[in-house]
């Protein structure tokens, strides 16, 4: 599983754009996401209310993830009233996701930040950002919807328990982009809510395409709200593994100390031994997200233009950590290309399942 906690420190992102000193959100006229000329979201009921009205707002940058983490921990000091649509225990009684869509525009890939990424991952440097760096990049804002005064329920604790990334085209480090994000698709879980927020990155030469969509599934853990809401019915996924590890991969406290370097979470549940203990974590643990970046390693060259890559979260990478990586190739089901199941546990114990995830085409 990968867990939002709170850290104070500041971090500068890699992307640039030309913004004012401060970062006011200006709100636009309501948006309906049907009218873009974009690739079809899937049709499964994560997206069931993503074509629903929304409310622009508009920021001059991204936002700093210090400033979100902050953000994040005043909502739940004492005294402090909790945002407006929460009760007291912090849950939410909205019975729908929030309504806005937060938009940053002409964002910009800093080469030094993307070749730190790549090495703090062990992916290749090219032309094109790997599937996962787009993440890292828009991750607080992210942050800053899920800190927005509606939101259902609070960003300390919530736990990233999938993700789902479509590429329909390579991002250069040469691009500029326009970013968007939103949630959609409030609903029960055995375990408390679910919500997805959804990251759409569109180059700013062609604003009506999208190049890059993320899904991030957040689990909320407690008694979910009276409200009527709809149940997932997402079932995991099957997938094809060899008895034989693809590779062996060790990976230190000070190797995620440097990925939090290079992207900015500085989580302390990442960099931390005491700020892990406090969230009831022995040691540091790695960021979900670079365990679904590092996992791509082993299938570098085989990653399609058009690919959606599907990752589930399982249980913490602990560390000092030695994993073994799975791979597997196998027909589409749907089509005459390749996909990928993949997957990491630990090196002793190949029951405690760190991350699974499949790599297919579009």
């Amino acid at each position: 599983m990968a867990t939002l906690s709170v850290c104070a420190d500041s971090q500068s992102w890699g992307h640039s754009v030309n913004a004012s000193s401060n970062n006011e959100p200006s709100t636009g006229p309501t948006h309906n996401a049907a009218s873009a000329s974009q690739p079809a979201a899937p049709t499964d009921d994560a997206y069931n209310d993503s074509l629903r009205e929304r409310t622009i707002v508009e920021l001059d940058r991204i936002p700093s993830l210090g400033d979100e983490y902050r953000r994040a921990l005043r909502g739940l000091l004492p005294g402090v009233p909790f945002l407006s649509n929460r009760s007291s225990s912090g849950k939410g009684s909205a019975a729908t996701a929030p309504c806005q869509e937060y938009r940053v525009n002409g964002v910009t890939i800093d080469a030094t930040n993307l070749a730190e990424y790549c090495a703090a991952c062990g992916l290749r440097i090219s032309n094109d950002v790997p599937l996962t760096y787009p993440y890292a990049v828009t991750f607080p804002l992210v942050m800053n919807a899920m800190n927005s005064p509606d939101f259902p329920f609070p960003a300390v604790g919530t736990i990233h328990i999938r993700n789902v990334i479509e590429q329909y085209s390579p991002i250069t480090v040469t691009d500029s982009f326009d970013v968007a994000v939103y949630t959609a698709s409030l609903r029960r879980h055995r375990q408390g809510l679910l919500i997805d927020i959804i990251t759409e990155v569109r180059r700013s030469s062609a604003p009506d395409d999208v190049a890059w969509r993320q899904r991030s599934t957040m689990l909320s853990k407690g008694k979910a709200p009276d409200a009527q809401l709809p149940d997932d019915n997402y079932s995991r996924m099957s997938v094809d593994i060899p008895e034989d590890p693809t590779t062996i991969i060790r990976v230190s406290a000070s190797d995620i100390k440097n990925y939090a370097n290079v992207s900015g979470d500085k989580n302390p549940i990442h960099v931390s031994r005491l700020g892990a203990k406090a969230f009831g974590f022995p040691a540091t643990i790695a960021h979900g997200m670079w365990s679904a970046a590092s996992l791509l390693s082993i299938v570098e060259g085989e990653i399609p233009t058009r690919a959606r890559y599907t990752v589930e979260f399982g249980k913490p990478i602990i560390l000092p950590a030695v994993l073994a990586a799975y791979s597997s190739r196998h027909p589409q089901n749907d089509s005459t290309g390749l996909s990928w199941d993949l997957r990491y546990c630990s090196a002793k114990d190949s029951s405690k399942i760190n991350v699974t995830a499949q790599l297919s085409e579009i």
